[in-house]
């Protein structure tokens, strides 16, 4: 993994000669770091590089948990502007997962108890606003670990077309919208977070949809949110 950090993509005979670690070895290191979900192959090149699930791990420590204790002060001034609830969640293993979340404040929440749930990256406002600003690559990663761990009942063709809906309506609208995507009668608005380099999670704002529609919680709540 060290050798991939630095050299970026490569082929088992590339990192093999990198590290000075045999083909055979080599070979088999690699196979379980792809069956673990460490590094990602290329089928095409055969290169191998790091996936995003070991950049978050690796960044974690600083990004992650730095973000989440800075994002969780921000939902809090965030709730007292809208009184909806709000949730910060990032990708794990093909799906999104709560880090923060206000629901337990909000008199308009339904659920008090949030943090640790999951959110599917192609159906909520959380997981279309992180596919919509990632890279091609990290898409193509997200898209295999939701098909591997089973997080989505849609073939592969099935969700590249949610994921290039969700990236048009993403960049005609200036965010991420759900509607009933996560349950019936709730709707969210969402924004990715991003650091310099990658996209670290997303926040949104939740409302019942019997109350407002994704334009008119935009309308509103967009300024708040950004």
């Amino acid at each position: 993994m060290q050798s991939l950090s630095i050299t970026g993509p490569a082929t088992v005979a590339q990192v093999a000669h990198n590290t000075t670690i045999d083909r055979t070895t080599t070979y088999r290191l690699l196979g379980t770091l792809h069956q673990e979900g460490y590094v990602f192959l290329n089928e095409g090149s055969r290169e191998y590089s790091l996936t995003f699930t070991i950049r978050q791990i690796a960044d974690g420590f600083t990004d992650i948990d730095f973000i989440s204790q800075i994002v969780a002060s921000k939902l809090g001034k965030l709730l007292t502007n809208v009184q909806w609830p709000s949730d910060f969640a990032i990708t794990s293993m093909g799906e999104m997962i709560i880090r923060e979340s206000t629901h337990r404040y909000s008199l308009y929440s339904i659920h008090r108890s949030m943090i640790g749930r999951s959110r599917s990256l192609f159906d909520s406002a959380l997981g279309k606003a992180v596919i919509s600003a990632a890279s091609e690559e990290d898409r193509e990663q997200y898209i295999e670990f939701a098909l591997k761990y089973e997080k989505t009942n849609l073939s592969k063709s099935e969700i590249k077309l949610k994921v290039q809906i969700a990236i048009s309506e993403f960049q005609t609208n200036g965010y991420a919208s759900s509607v009933d995507g996560t349950g019936r009668g709730i709707s969210a608005i969402a924004l990715p977070v991003q650091n310099l380099t990658n996209v670290i999670g997303a926040v949104n704002i939740i409302f019942f949809t019997s109350v407002l529609r994704p334009r008119q919680a935009a309308s509103r709540f967009l300024p708040a949110l950004t």
